[in-house]
């Protein structure tokens, strides 16, 4: 038995995370039962804010991520540990959770455990001391997979001419792109919305965005931008919580200010798990996202998306799938609501049209999908597990 500790952002509520977890253990599951890997079986063990959730979602083991000892037992047990996924090493949304991370990885490096990044989101970084612990801790690291080329360059630049004495810095995709594109009832969820039917012949718009800084200068030109395009198209606007703590707030207001639009706008009810928002998102015409996993679900299930910035992680993300994008600061501007419209009209006139550009991101999907599941087993491989020859 192969016991591998993972750490992420797990047990809070946030279907992105959650989903994330999910196709990182299938990817997991299936590569053993390819043939993929030998010698043994793998059991993953989950740190998680409420361990008693992620077993019961995930089928897995979980262990408390607030709880000293039980990280310390889990580790003295562990034959690996990963930093798995997400965007675990930046100071965007927090100044000091980089810290208890690393702290982790330096804690998992003192009982000599074979340690790796996988899908490593990094970046920004506004403290010397992390960027310190950085160049100390990742060149122990038997493997180091970034999710993006953006994080690359500031791992490079992190480390300086230091890089070449750690492992090799690969760019891998998010393990979301692993878990099908469509749970059953997707098709279910495209003919009805909550409380009422949408009118015949119109189209559902899924908006999943979030709470983020100086909102007085962008969310009611994003209001303003959203109910033009959703008037224009004649399209109901559905909006979605993917981390409902988070984003009912910002969601009830916005529904307010999109009501006072004369915009078709419906509150979709706190999602019981990652499951029911691959579910809106596969259903919906088009996806309006600040959240980045409603964008990679979207991409995976062949729904057109526009994405809506306010960080670097996302900007990387619509590179990579070619997805139209809208930064907060073009948002701001004082034409930001009609170009927000703009290209909203633009993407679902060219899906209309029969352009192509969703059906072409789900290809684009589904060879991150398979570059994922290659690199998931060469993670294994360098963290001991024997890959078949």
């Amino acid at each position: 038995m192969f016991n591998l500790v993972l750490a992420g952002y797990f047990g809070f509520g946030n279907a992105g995370d959650e989903a994330l977890l999910a196709g990182l253990l299938s990817g997991i599951n299936k590569a053993v039962a390819a043939g993929s890997l030998t010698g043994c079986r793998i059991r993953p063990v989950v740190l998680s804010a409420k361990p008693e959730e992620t077993r019961k979602l995930h089928g897995v083991a979980a262990v408390d991520r607030h709880h000293p000892a039980a990280i310390w037992q889990s580790l003295a047990k562990a034959d690996a540990f990963w930093l798995a996924g997400g965007g675990l090493l930046q100071q965007a949304t927090s100044r000091r959770s980089i810290y208890y991370y690393l702290g982790l990885l330096a804690l998992a490096q003192a009982h000599a455990l074979p340690t790796c990044l996988f899908a490593q989101g990094v970046g920004p970084l506004k403290t010397s001391g992390a960027a310190v612990l950085l160049r100390i801790l990742l060149p122990r690291c038997c493997g180091i997979w970034v999710r993006d080329d953006l994080s690359r360059r500031v791992l490079l630049e992190v480390f300086g001419e230091r890089h070449r004495r750690g492992p090799q810095i690969q760019v891998t995709g998010d393990p979301a792109f692993l878990l099908p594109p469509a749970m059953e009832g997707g098709e279910e969820e495209r003919e009805k919305a909550p409380g009422e039917r949408i009118a015949a012949g119109g189209s559902r718009w899924v908006v999943a965005c979030r709470s983020w800084r100086e909102e007085q200068g962008w969310s009611g030109r994003l209001a303003a931008g959203l109910a033009e395009a959703a008037k224009t198209g004649g399209a109901a606007l559905q909006l979605l919580a993917m981390q409902p703590e988070q984003d009912l707030p910002f969601n009830r207001q916005l529904a307010a200010a999109l009501q006072d639009r004369g915009a078709q706008v419906h509150l979709l009810p706190p999602p019981p798990d990652f499951r029911r928002v691959i579910m809106h998102i596969a259903g919906a015409d088009l996806v309006i996202a600040m959240r980045l996993h409603a964008l990679i679900m979207a991409a995976g299930a062949g729904v057109p998306a526009v994405a809506v910035s306010y960080d670097p992680k996302v900007d990387a993300l619509a590179k990579d799938l070619a997805i139209p994008l809208v930064s907060i600061g073009a948002l701001k501007a004082a034409e930001g609501d009609h170009l927000l419209s703009a290209v909203i009209c633009r993407a679902e006139a060219e899906e209309r049209s029969g352009g192509g550009t969703a059906t072409a991101r789900k290809e684009m999907a589904a060879r991150l999908q398979k570059q994922v599941a290659a690199d998931l087993v060469e993670a294994l491989a360098v963290c001991g597990v024997r890959k078949k020859e």
